[in-house]
């Protein structure tokens, strides 16, 4: 019972806490705020009012606005496009217009901008996770082979144990039946000189 009253005000405070106010960011620039912390205000449940900060904004621009996401790229918080605005000509490919340089865009924290996060951190972690992964794929494969090459000596190992029983019992017959021969041929060669004798 009491860890159902626990999730149940622990989803009310992240539905309360994750609502972006719509008003927060333009509170932020009519207070003549140019502070990052003041826009991108971090909580315990990630960034409060949902804001992109522009640290250097071009002509025309806010030090704090809503972000932009574009169609394709809805992900609130982590898209170099939150510092984008829509030109509203829908036919360019070049319809998104920069409120400021990716150098000088934040979103959700003031620490990382946004470009060096998605041309030098997201690279090098996904670099570092396929780099791990062909290692990985590597070891296992080289595992692979010496439990194969093991596996392999092993067999020659039995089967020339095998030939070597097998030879021997070869050799065993061979002698066996040279010996039964030989004792044959004596036999016939002692009757003949006794015979001879006899004559």
């Amino acid at each position: 019972m009491h860890i159902l009253r626990l999730f149940n005000l622990f989803n009310l405070i992240v539905i309360i806490t994750s609502q972006p106010l719509q008003d927060y960011c333009d509170s932020v620039q009519t207070s003549g705020s140019t502070s990052c912390k003041d826009c991108v205000e971090i909580t315990i449940l990630g960034g409060r009012p949902n804001c992109a900060y522009c640290a250097k904004p071009y002509s025309g621009m806010s030090y704090c606005q809503q972000p932009f996401y574009p169609p394709a790229l809805n992900t609130p918080g982590i898209t170099i496009y939150a510092c984008y605005n829509d030109s509203g000509i829908t036919t360019d490919i070049f319809r998104y217009k920069p409120r400021c340089a990716e150098s000088e865009c934040y979103i959700d924290q003031c620490l990382i901008s946004g470009k060096i996060i998605w041309y030098y951190i997201v690279p090098s972690v996904i670099g570092f996770i396929l780099l791990v992964f062909i290692i990985w794929l590597i070891r296992c494969k080289c595992l692979r082979n010496k439990e194969a090459s093991k596996y392999i000596e092993k067999e020659n190992k039995i089967e020339m144990q095998n030939k070597k029983k097998l030879q021997d019992k070869a050799n065993k017959r061979k002698n066996e039946r040279a010996n039964v021969t030989n004792k044959i041929r004596e036999k016939y060669l002692r009757n003949d000189f006794i015979e001879d004798e006899n004559v």
